[in-house]
């Protein structure tokens, strides 16, 4: 109930009147899938979970020990509504270029066949950072990845 209060209280919308089958429902939500979590605490637990796979060929034993479908959970993502223009200055910018490494990108986009690249926040929009040219770098995908996970 509180996740779905929180959601309503960040979209600006009123809580203080919630119909009373809204709050069953969410008692319901909440009952079958235990709330929402964010897409970076599954993220944190499976690269967790990999890493200790990797510790002493753990992974060889138990590849069978998981379903062959995965299953699913809801997630909770706040969507940044980002400045096109940004990322076409960005990109614009860079020639082709990733800016962090000086390679030309790793291939064409299928629709246009622009340079692949990535623009990327320097100071990430979820620690406050601005949606703007100078806060941004255009990325090949492996200096991207590198850029949050290296």
């Amino acid at each position: 109930m509180q996740d779905i209060i929180d959601i309503m209280l960040n979209a600006g919308l009123p809580h203080h009147s919630m119909p009373p089958r809204l709050s069953g429902l969410a008692k319901e939500f909440r009952r079958r899938v235990g709330g929402f979590q964010s897409i970076s605490h599954y993220k944190n637990s499976f690269y967790e979970e990999v890493e200790n796979a990797l510790k002493g060929e753990k992974w060889m034993k138990n590849i069978d020990n998981y379903p062959k479908k995965p299953g699913k959970r809801p997630i909770l993502v706040w969507y940044y509504q980002r400045n096109p223009n940004v990322v076409a200055t960005a990109l614009s910018r860079a020639k082709g270029t990733c800016e962090q490494c000086g390679e030309n990108a790793p291939f064409k986009r299928k629709a246009d066949e622009s340079p692949y690249l990535e623009v990327h926040h320097i100071v990430p929009l979820s620690e406050n950072g601005d949606d703007t040219v100078d806060n941004t770098v255009a990325l090949c995908p492996n200096c991207h990845r590198f850029s949050h996970y290296g």
